[in-house]
């Protein structure tokens, strides 16, 4: 993700944004589908989808 947001300042100034951003949400849209898919069942994707959101909110 790092590497987005370096290419992201590296070209701000393009004539054509649109295709940048197109290009991001296609790389983040990917990345989501690898991790649905590493995570398997539905039983291991609640289990990541909570662990993960208790991480970033802490905790209820």
């Amino acid at each position: 993700m790092r590497r987005l947001v370096t290419c992201k300042v590296r070209f701000g100034f393009c004539q054509t944004p649109r295709v940048l951003t197109n290009l991001e949400a296609w790389t983040r849209r990917r990345l989501r589908m690898y991790l649905w898919r590493q995570w398997g069942n539905g039983h291991n994707r609640y289990k990541e989808l909570r662990r993960r959101a208790c991480q970033s909110s802490g905790p209820r």
